[in-house]
C-alpha cells in the first residue's frame, strides 16, 4: 500500500503551504524532520528528533563521524517506523567546507525492497 500524506511548508513570503506527497517524499521529509531537530526543541514531544546540531562545534574526524552515524540511526529507529535504514555515512561536501552530508539509505517496510537514498546537509560549526 502506497504512503500517502500531507506536507506542511513555509514559502519565502513565511505563507504555509500544504501539498500531498507519496512514498518517498513523504519519508524523506520525516527523515529531515526527524535528523534537523534537536532533542527538547518539540514543545509536546521533548524526546523527539535528535542532537546532531549539538555535536558540530567539534573537530570533524571519525570518532565524531561514527556518533553521528550512531545518533542517527538509533532516531530514525525510534521514530520513523515506516523504513529499515539499510546505511548511514557522514561525508564532508564538496561544494562548501563548512557543510557536512548525512546521507541515508533506506527501503520503505512492507514495499518494494527498493533502495532509497537522502541526504541532510549541516552547517558545522553553526548554532542553526
Amino acid at each position: 500500500m502506497p504512503i500517502v500524506g500531507f506536507q506542511v511548508a513555509y514559502n519565502v513570503k513565511n505563507e504555509v503551504e500544504i501539498f500531498r506527497g507519496r512514498d518517498s517524499q513523504i519519508i524523506d521529509s520525516s527523515i529531515l524532520q526527524i535528523l534537523s531537530t534537536r532533542k527538547g526543541e518539540r514543545v509536546m514531544l521533548n524526546e523527539f528528533g535528535c542532537s546532531i546540531k549539538d555535536m558540530l562545534f567539534d573537530p570533524l574526524d571519525d570518532t565524531l563521524k561514527s556518533m553521528i552515524v550512531r545518533e542517527a540511526w538509533e532516531a530514525l529507529a525510534r521514530w520513523e517506523d515506516r523504513i529499515t535504514v539499510q546505511n548511514i555515512e557522514v561525508v564532508e561536501s564538496d561544494q562548501n567546507i563548512h557543510q557536512i552530508i548525512v546521507r541515508v539509505s533506506y527501503v520503505l517496510k512492507g514495499g518494494i525492497q527498493v533502495v532509497q537514498e537522502m541526504e541532510v546537509p549541516f552547517l558545522v560549526g553553526s548554532p542553526t
